[in-house]
């Protein structure tokens, strides 16, 4: 994974690594970023996000969520369950490419 960084409006202009965010979650046009350091809010959408992550190793599982696959312990029927004890719904339309997805990361890691 490259290592991308962010400069971020919270705690005084901190940077923030790719590697860190946990997950990303929409909140209409905001976004809520959850990391290994806490969550913050972001004002770019999901989709600016997916956008600036694209060469990363994430996963867009939900028209909702954006999700690291560092993160992710096991994938359930209709969820993904996270390190950190979340869980995030996947939806039907991206079920597939997210399985497809994880599977490659799992086969690369190997």
């Amino acid at each position: 994974m490259k290592k991308t960084r962010f400069d971020i409006d919270w705690k005084r202009g901190e940077t923030i690594k790719a590697e860190e965010i946990v997950f990303i979650e929409a909140q209409g046009k905001y976004t809520q970023v959850f990391s290994s350091r806490g969550s913050f809010f972001s004002d770019c959408m999901l989709a600016v996000w997916e956008k600036k992550l694209e060469n990363d190793e994430f996963i867009r599982c939900h028209r909702g969520y954006l999700v690291n696959r560092r993160y992710i312990v096991r994938i359930h029927d209709k969820e993904i369950e996270l390190k950190n004890g979340a869980r995030i719904r996947i939806s039907r339309r991206l079920r597939k490419e997210t399985m497809k997805r994880y599977r490659e990361y799992i086969l690369n890691e190997a």
